[in-house]
């Protein structure tokens, strides 16, 4: 009588399953979910209340084209930057986390 996992379709059997991700892999994944959607959350509020513009002291620019695309600049640094910050909290945290000593 045959198996009945190998009539299934056995996924450890099956070339074309998924390998799974390393923990290098996973890690890095976490870290970088986890920090944009920090990012992009940081981003709405921090320009919610402030204009790119104003921080740069263009505001009077007379050319729409070009304080347009000055202020989409400054939305793309601010969000790299809270990015960065966020990234770095996330490594920081999962470094502790991964090399605490008391694991009581």
């Amino acid at each position: 009588m045959q198996n009945l996992a190998n009539t299934r379709g056995n996924a450890a059997d099956d070339s074309t399953a998924p390998l799974p991700w390393s923990r290098r892999s996973r890690d890095l994944a976490m870290v970088l979910w986890s920090s944009f959607i920090a990012a992009a959350l940081a981003t709405v509020t921090c320009f919610a209340s402030l204009d790119p513009l104003e921080v740069v002291g263009q505001v009077g620019t007379a050319d729409p084209v070009t304080s347009k695309a000055a202020r989409m600049t400054g939305y793309a640094l601010g969000f790299f930057f809270f990015w960065i910050i966020a990234g770095i909290s996330s490594w920081i945290t999962l470094y502790l986390v991964r090399t605490d000593s008391d694991s009581s």
